[in-house]
């Protein structure tokens, strides 16, 4: 008689390949079920946040909240540490980061640099400061280890009191910001879209008047290797208080200043070269903040040329017209934009 070993009881995490479904299961301690990828932790999640809710006249210290997996309004969500406009901000996937802005319209430019859980909202942390003070603050951006800051108005960069600095910040630590690399000139009221690797600063002005040239100038840094930007390409025209917003792929360039337009542009971060056209704004505006998924970008409030509180969006890799997305919960004009999905997190 042949004797057999012992049948061995299946283990709890067991592997095995179903034919029949052309799946992939596991044994659940039960029964073998099937293994699925939630999208949205692929992806890092759907949640925007814009702040501070204001504008340069009446300043505010609260963030809205948007869930950009739906569409409806966006809810007060936390309230920053200090009240500002034309603040910057960027995200990792438990954080959103605002940093920046000025406090006061005649000269209170900042350095500050408040933490908001993105899962939890509240009270914000207050973290490590900028290494020089800087408003118009729009080029923030991010992956799931950096966050970095670039250009901006100052008045330390006298006369045109535009900045070229680019400084960064280890996201998990909340420290001070350090130097990273110069821009290749100043400028301020800019844009910014990154992949995991890439960081691409978009626009802006070089000088402290309305009337002046704007810059079609596109930079890029490589997140991970500190050092000055080069050279990404030229936008079809000059942009300034525009807003931006990625996924890993495509980023895109979303209105324009004097005269407001509602231009909406793209470019393909891993390749070098000049923007190209994607489609309208639901309404024109200008210093709006924009913040993405890995599927949609979603543009918030901005003037026109009153304030606004109104949000379109977009499928980002899909060219085409915004539609109405909601309303924020109040009017909101040069606010910082983020999210726990953007490009820079893959």
């Amino acid at each position: 008689m042949i004797e057999h070993p012992p049948i061995q009881p299946t283990p709890v995490g067991a592997l095995r390949f179903n034919t029949d479904s052309a799946r992939l299961e596991y044994f659940d301690g039960n029964e073998y079920v099937d293994i699925t990828t939630d999208t949205s932790e692929k992806h890092g999640g759907t949640l925007a946040l814009c702040g501070s809710m204001g504008n340069d006249a009446v300043m505010s210290n609260a963030v809205d909240k948007v869930n950009m997996s739906t569409t409806g309004n966006g809810v007060d969500y936390a309230d920053l540490n200090y009240s500002n406009s034309q603040n910057g901000a960027f995200g990792s996937r438990t954080q959103s980061v605002f940093f920046g802005g000025y406090t006061d319209p005649a000269s209170a430019v900042v350095t500050n640099c408040d933490y908001v859980l993105t899962a939890s909202g509240g009270t914000a942390i207050a973290g490590g400061a900028l290494t020089q003070a800087r408003r118009g603050m729009g080029a923030g951006l991010a992956n799931s280890t950096r966050g970095i800051a670039m250009g901006g108005y100052t008045p330390a960069a006298s006369p045109t009191n535009a900045s070229n600095v680019i400084d960064y910040t280890t996201m998990s630590e909340k420290s001070a910001f350090v130097d990273f690399g110069d821009l290749s000139d100043g400028r301020e009221r800019t844009g910014a879209v990154a992949s995991p690797t890439r960081g691409v600063h978009i626009g802006g002005i070089n000088a402290p008047n309305q009337g002046s040239p704007y810059s079609n100038t596109m930079e890029f840094v490589t997140i991970s290797t500190l050092g000055n930007a080069t050279d990404f390409g030229d936008m079809q025209d000059g942009r300034v208080f525009c807003s931006s917003a990625s996924n890993a792929i495509r980023g895109l360039i979303v209105g324009d200043s004097y005269p407001i337009t509602n231009v909406i542009t793209f470019i393909t971060i891993a390749t070098l070269g000049t923007d190209q056209d994607f489609g309208d704004m639901y309404s024109a505006r200008d210093g709006a903040c924009s913040a993405a998924s890995s599927t949609r970008i979603v543009t918030m409030g901005g003037r026109n040329p009153s304030n606004s509180n109104e949000i379109d969006y977009g499928q980002i890799m899909t060219k085409g017209n915004f539609v109405d997305f909601g309303n924020l919960s109040s009017t909101a004009t040069f606010m910082g934009g983020t999210s726990n999905g953007h490009g820079g997190l893959g």
